[in-house]
């Protein structure tokens, strides 16, 4: 049996991992959709986590790959291996498991099974029955190389028992499934024959053993059966019955012709032989029985995580709002702020006369709102009234600036000549000439404030 990392592998040189826009902000979301997964299965805020964005095993270290940018689920297994001593990765996907295989291919905290299609020319390449680990990984590795057209009976034939047999001989404390729908028929890529409700009964059996569960997703390539694969193993795990018929909605008519929970596509012919797997199921059985039963893990101290602080952070912030609300319920508005003070006129040095009558409006408004507020002492504790009085007082200047843009364009009306009443308050360096007629000296042309007022373009 081959122990060493399998080096071998077909040239697929194809680029099939494209950059489009946001690409890391895509990576980002669904890698850290199966991190957070398993950081709230280590801190046992729930028994079941589902990513159906994640599940890209084709990703490596230092390069993309079949589709697959960043490998989420070895950064989610890192995350469990800190709390769980033996973590279980299980692919369903059409696809052989590759890279998460390889990442975990001496060691035996993790136990990768992979059921897949083995074929000349088939992407990965890799997955034979002989790849089984190396050093402390040697039969950590289970592979279950599968042939086109095997269907839900034959396949769960082979899941079942061997997953057993892991349960019994592994024990782990975690599990990774990853549920790629290409295995199911109608697949544009895969060539399988399994129903959704064949994919789902392998999610249902993994879900009865009640372990820590990551769940997600993976390849696909006929989306309406994806979307019906992924909505069903949703309810398995919820432990919720969906009707068979599928309810209106605006992607309706993508479900033709049939509008039913069951996948759609040709079978394809079954090339697995009785006998073929029979000879697989006991080789593979046989690598298992091979196990040291239950590999202990020394763990003194928990390897430490940036996630924890992120989350915890996140925690203490949703628990200081929370502790704020109930404060402003309990107590009501804070009456001890102290009163806004008057809001300065930023048009004052355009204002001359003006700036003094507005002061004297806003005195007088201000003495006003002080006697009313005299009367009513509750009003004048209340924050409420102080804002009301500070907008006010605002309201009132903006009066008074209304008022002289007023009065300015009614003397332009009157007289030509009071166009130039600020070119006379602030007067140009430059000599001027009397005769408003002549535009020759550029410095005395009139321009207008954002009020409507004259001001020459010389003053400072």
């Amino acid at each position: 049996m081959t122990s060493e990392l399998p080096n071998a592998r077909p040239d697929f040189s194809i680029e099939d991992c494209p950059r489009f826009p946001s690409l890391y902000d895509f990576c980002q979301l669904y890698a850290g959709g199966s991190i957070e997964g398993a950081w709230k299965l280590n801190q046992k805020r729930t028994d079941v986590a589902i990513n159906w964005a994640g599940g890209l095993h084709h990703a490596r270290k230092s390069e993309g790959s079949g589709f697959c940018y960043v490998n989420d689920i070895v950064l989610a297994i890192i995350e469990l291996l800190r709390y769980h001593p033996r973590v279980l990765y299980i692919d369903i996907d059409i696809h052989h498991g590759d890279a998460v295989q390889d990442a975990f291919y001496h060691t035996d905290r993790v136990m990768c099974v992979s059921f897949h299609k083995y074929a000349p020319n088939f992407f990965p390449g890799t997955g034979s029955v002989n790849e089984i680990g190396h050093k402390e990984g040697k039969h950590y590795s289970v592979n279950v190389p599968l042939k086109d057209g095997i269907d839900d009976t034959n396949y769960l034939k082979m899941f079942k028992p061997i997953i057993s047999d892991v349960m019994e001989f592994y024990r782990p404390t975690a599990v990774v499934l990853q549920c790629g729908a290409d295995s199911l028929r109608g697949d544009r890529i895969g060539n399988f024959n399994l129903s959704i409700n064949g994919h789902a009964e392998c999610v249902r059996f993994v879900s009865s053993y009640n372990l820590p569960t990551l769940v997600v997703g993976g390849g696909g390539y006929c989306i309406r059966n994806v979307s019906r694969c992924w909505t069903n193993e949703t309810a398995v795990l919820l432990d919720v019955d969906l009707p068979f018929d599928l309810p209106d909605n605006e992607y309706f008519a993508h479900f033709a012709p049939d509008f039913k929970l069951q996948n759609t596509g040709m079978e394809a012919e079954n090339q697995n032989t009785r006998g073929y797997l029979d000879s697989l199921l006991t080789q593979v059985r046989k690598n298992i029985r091979t196990l040291q039963h239950a590999p202990s893990v020394q763990m003194t101290a928990i390897p430490p995580s940036l996630y924890d602080d992120i989350m915890d952070n996140m925690d203490e912030d949703e628990e200081d709002k929370d502790a704020n609300e109930e404060y402003l319920r309990e107590t009501g508005p804070d009456r001890s702020m102290p009163r806004s003070p008057p809001r300065p006129n930023p048009t004052a040095e355009f204002d001359g006369g003006a700036e003094e009558r507005s002061s004297t409006s806003n005195t007088n408004n201000t003495n006003t709102n002080t006697n009313t507020n005299s009367h009513d002492v509750a009003a004048k504790e209340d924050a409420t009234a102080a804002m009301d009085a500070d907008d006010d007082r605002g309201a009132s200047t903006a009066a008074a600036a209304a008022a002289q843009q007023a009065k300015h364009q009614q003397e332009s009306q009157a007289s030509p000549t009071a166009q130039m009443m600020d070119v006379e308050r602030y007067p140009s360096p430059t000599t001027t000439n009397n005769n408003t007629n002549d535009t020759s000296d550029a410095n005395t042309t009139p321009i207008t404030n954002f009020r409507g007022q004259v001001f020459d373009q010389g003053c400072e």
